[in-house]
């Protein structure tokens, strides 16, 4: 079964598949009951969907998310000509992929971001064909919950107040409570909006 923003293959049993459009975007529900199937669009795979388990699509050509919408689920982002990285969905999963041609060599340029259920963030980009790029202002991002006498709010080292990097603007960094200057980097694809 085709969708304008993945292929269903393989449905086994009870699989329901909902698409909507929405302007220019569209929304595509993919659950299934009592079966399983294959989940395959740009950038991104599920081998074999559980049963009892839902996620919801929403794009388009250019921008594409996937949530978690029940039970859990395995799926595979793609990273370039590095392998495959393998992604567990479970409550609070969400993955977003950029696509664009880049400016210099027309190659597509593709930017991800993972969030993951314990609230860590992957972020990386890469050029098809090209190994990926880690964005480390991101990637590690990570929530310290533990208690802390100098720090009562359980959030150092997070960035709390901060700016669009892309514009070379400060950021507030609580665990040395120092303004820092962010310079942009340009890797010739554009700004995707992390």
């Amino acid at each position: 079964m085709r969708t304008p923003l993945a292929d269903c293959r393989r449905l086994i049993q009870r699989t329901e598949v909902g698409v909507q459009r929405e302007g220019d975007n569209y929304k595509c529900v993919i659950s299934s009951s009592d079966g399983t199937m294959e989940v395959i669009m740009p950038q991104f795979r599920v081998e074999e969907t559980r049963r009892k388990s839902s996620m919801e699509i929403f794009g388009n050509k250019d921008f594409t998310r996937v949530t978690r919408l029940a039970g859990d689920f395995e799926g595979k982002v793609a990273r370039g000509s590095d392998p495959d990285q393998v992604v567990e969905f479970k409550t609070r999963s969400v993955l977003k992929i950029w696509r664009s041609y880049a400016r210099l060599g027309g190659k597509m340029a593709v930017a991800v971001m993972l969030s993951h259920p314990d609230g860590t963030l992957t972020s990386y980009a890469f050029l098809d064909g090209e190994p990926a790029v880690v964005d480390s202002a991101v990637s590690s991002v990570r929530p310290d919950f533990t208690d802390k006498e100098s720090d009562d709010d359980g959030l150092e080292g997070v960035f709390i107040e901060g700016d669009d990097f892309s514009t070379g603007d400060s950021f507030f960094d609580t665990s040395t409570g120092e303004d820092t200057d962010v310079e942009p980097v340009d890797f010739g694809f554009g700004n995707f909006g992390f």
